[in-house]
């Protein structure tokens, strides 16, 4: 049942207008749908929303990634580097 079912992430964030502005200058990406409190974003055939929290996630994890076929194709823009680290499938 649940491994037929379409999963969707949820992201704390403290400021949401900086994260917003992170994800559309390091990352070209723009909610598609916006409530108070929370943006969401699609990607692909998945989805994130981000929502404003006064707490914070430790950092000591990954929280969310991308599967691309060639992490070289993908731009490389300034202050994102952190997104790109990870195992290529081999």
């Amino acid at each position: 049942m649940l491994q037929d079912s379409d999963v969707a992430t949820r992201l704390p964030a403290q400021d949401l207008e900086r994260a917003r502005a992170f994800y559309a200058e390091k990352l070209g990406l723009e909610p598609v749908e916006e409530r108070p409190g929370g943006l969401r974003y699609r990607c692909g055939s998945g989805r994130f929303s981000l929502f404003e929290s006064a707490g914070a996630a430790s950092g000591s994890h990954t929280q969310m990634a991308w599967e691309v076929d060639d992490i070289e194709a993908v731009p490389d823009r300034e202050g994102a580097a952190p997104a790109r680290q990870g195992r290529q499938a081999g």
